[in-house]
């Protein structure tokens, strides 16, 4: 199991899973043009080349933006994520990067847990602001927003 950073090979091995984790947010066909522009990257969890977890960032001046992290779901429940999030703070520790930003939908307790293991601590939060996944999309449910402070000057 080696992180590195996404290529474009591997958009056929994200294809197979991503749209199953990641399509109401960052539909796979919207990557390589997200990816071309130079404040985003994608580090990902690479497996005898099969990709089976990434994360999608983006860093302008010193703030970070965690956008997505995404686990093939076959591949769940293995510490991919925890890695992934491991792996963009080392990034952001090397940088001039002074917090990393994450929303969260106030519904999704295990990547609340996550994050909160990862030393993230609740900044805010904006109110109605996703469909609800339990309804027929007219009630919603507020976005947590996170942040963790790093390299403070």
């Amino acid at each position: 199991m080696e992180i590195r950073y996404y290529h474009d090979d591997d958009y056929a091995s994200l294809a197979q899973w991503w749209d199953k984790e990641a399509s109401d947010s960052w539909p796979i066909q919207s990557l390589p043009s997200c990816l071309a522009k130079s404040q985003y990257a994608m580090q990902v969890v690479d497996v005898s080349g099969d990709i089976y977890a990434a994360c999608l960032f983006s860093v302008l001046a010193d703030q970070c933006e965690l956008l997505f992290i995404a686990v093939n779901p076959t591949q769940k429940r293995q510490g991919m994520a925890l890695r992934l999030l491991r792996s963009l703070i080392n990034h952001c520790q090397t940088k001039s990067v002074e917090n990393i930003f994450l929303e969260v939908r106030e519904s999704n307790f295990p990547a609340i847990a996550l994050y909160r293991s990862a030393g993230f601590v609740p900044s805010g939060q904006r109110e109605n602001y996703y469909p609800s996944l339990s309804t027929d999309g007219r009630m919603r449910e507020a976005a947590l927003i996170f942040q963790l402070a790093i390299n403070s000057r």
